[in-house]
């Protein structure tokens, strides 16, 4: 993974998310990647288990990434991750 440091990590999820919130589409190609760095943040005691899962729960919306609901997950991640 490039990003060594914790705080250039978690700048990765939040911009990943607002693409997803702009347009979900274009966040698809990045969810695997950006998945695997949410859990070493995880394993990391940098995410909580609720922001884990919120994560976890935009990843999973992606298999239909035109649905409105990936708009308010990706939202709602970024009102998790401050």
């Amino acid at each position: 993974m490039p990003w060594s440091d914790p705080a250039e990590r978690l700048a990765a999820l939040r911009e990943w998310f607002q693409i997803l919130v702009a347009d979900p589409p274009a966040g698809l190609a990045r969810r695997d990647k950006l998945l695997q760095v949410a859990g070493e943040l995880y394993d990391e005691g940098n995410l909580d288990g609720r922001q884990y899962a919120a994560i976890f729960d935009l990843v999973r919306s992606l298999r239909a990434p035109d649905d409105p609901e990936v708009r308010d997950l990706a939202q709602n991640c970024l009102d998790l991750i401050r």
